[in-house]
């Protein structure tokens, strides 16, 4: 299985953040539209077989690999971490740690004690290690090798969209004003600099598409837009190259990292570290907001738990993914799945569970 790295460009607010599930149904549509029903099928039945069309990670800032989730540091090397965040120059700590929330008007040259705790707090809340990083630690993966090589040497400032809430009113159709209270209600966004759009790579594997079917595929889900609102402007995307991509060599793996959510099946690997989210999904396309193959109006899918990107499960023998495309996902259409399927990087991690 060949893998690969993909560049997509937001060039306008997100209405929904970008997820490897919500890109997947986006992609099925955009097989449905270009190619018709009878090859979306075909793609959809690749997935009951060891060799998927394609697989994909959740969208990662560029540079930047998810943080991958193990299990806190034992209170001996929080102590000694926290020591050596007191051990940093003040400056040398504000130029490492560019988006960390110190204090700029102190006249202080040393880090306090309440400092160091703060900021070792947020260091161990931080959501993306950079790619070099990830390649060096490989071999030796654990929460204090990240974190130390973060006091030392930075954590990087990935270019994220900024979320905001933004208030919204619905409008009485009669009356051409506002339904005041019922009507008054809020949603999250994400804000891109124009200036400097904010990027991100998507990581491919596939045995049955090229590089440049791949750049085709995602062009055509992405016409329209992504995600809530595309339809008033939000969600613009754009495809830009592809690149071959070689995983990190690991001498003697015994976990995988998860690339993005997954629901494993019952004989796949369970025991590790993990976190578990709910999706809320709904139909995309024509089922949208319309009537669906039986005259349905409803356009929600039933909640799904799934594991987070960034999670580790623990194996001597990796997998390159794992998960699975999930049926029963709508009460009424059973042709429905969603996207459970996770790609995995090999990787050896401390197992030191703390005391």
């Amino acid at each position: 299985m060949l893998f690969f790295d993909l560049e997509l460009s937001v060039r306008s607010p997100l209405g929904t953040p970008l997820a490897a599930d919500t890109l997947f149904g986006h992609l099925c549509w955009g097989i449905r539209y270009t190619d018709g029903v009878a090859k979306l099928k075909e793609f959809l039945a690749s997935f009951e077989t060891p060799n998927p069309a394609l697989l994909l990670s959740d969208p990662f800032p560029s540079g930047f690999w998810p943080m991958p989730l193990l299990t806190k540091p034992v209170p001996e090397d929080e102590d000694s971490l926290i020591d050596l965040i007191k051990r940093q120059p003040y400056r040398e700590i504000d130029r490492r740690l560019p988006s960390c929330p110190l204090s700029r008007c102190t006249t202080s040259a040393a880090i306090t004690d309440l400092e160091a705790i703060d900021i070792f707090k947020w260091l161990a809340k931080l959501r993306w290690i950079e790619t070099d990083v990830l390649g060096r630690l490989v071999n030796n993966m654990s929460a204090v090798a990240i974190l130390e090589h973060f006091i030392r040497s930075g954590c990087g400032n990935p270019n994220m969209p900024v979320e905001a809430m933004v208030a919204h009113n619905t409008i009485n159709r009669l009356t051409n004003r506002p339904l005041a209270e019922d009507g008054f209600f809020f949603t999250k966004e994400g804000f891109v600099s124009p200036e400097k759009p904010a990027a991100f790579h998507v990581v491919l594997a596939s045995t049955s598409y090229s590089d440049r079917d791949m750049v085709a595929l995602f062009e055509h889900a992405l016409a329209g837009g992504y995600g809530r609102d595309k339809s008033i402007g939000k969600g613009k995307i754009e495809v830009g190259r592809i690149t071959s991509l070689e995983m990190p060599r690991v001498d003697a793996p015994n976990a995988v990292l998860l690339l993005g959510p997954c629901a494993p099946y019952a004989d796949e690997p369970c025991e590790g570290y993990w976190q578990i989210f709910t999706r809320y999904g709904k139909l995309g396309g024509d089922w949208a907001t319309g009537p669906g193959p039986t005259g349905s109006h409803n356009p929600f899918k039933r909640p799904l738990t799934m594991l987070k990107a960034g999670s580790v499960l623990l194996t001597d023998s990796p997998k390159p993914y794992y998960g699975r495309l999930i049926d029963n996902v709508h009460p009424e259409f059973d042709e429905v799945r969603h996207y459970g399927l996770a790609l995995a990087m090999p990787i050896h991690c401390d197992l030191k569970e703390p005391r």
